[in-house]
């Protein structure tokens, strides 16, 4: 049997937001392609197993992004935080 793996992702769409939660792994980037009847293919260029990762180095990684996020002084700043955000709240509920 291969093993299970959770992978949250929050893909944001034309028309709405789509929130997955799967059985797989954390991915980095790649596609998803949701087909007509509701399945949904997820490509990635990277994939590790949620076991590779600690919950409490992640929440140390969300409170970091928010202080850069508090303290940016432009708008490539603030996204870059937003993105660090966005990553460590989706690994953090993964995780739980």
């Amino acid at each position: 049997d291969p093993e299970i793996f959770w992978l949250a992702l929050s893909l944001p769409s034309t028309s709405s937001l789509y929130c997955i939660v799967c059985a797989h792994s954390t991915a980095s980037s790649g596609t998803v392609t949701v087909n007509a009847d509701g399945t949904v293919q997820i490509l990635a260029e990277e994939a590790y197993p949620l076991d590779m990762f600690d919950a409490q180095a992640a929440r140390q990684g969300l409170d970091k992004c928010k202080q850069q996020r508090s303290s940016a002084s432009s708008d490539a700043e603030r996204a870059e935080a937003d993105i660090g955000i966005e990553l460590y709240e989706n690994l953090i509920k993964a995780l739980e």
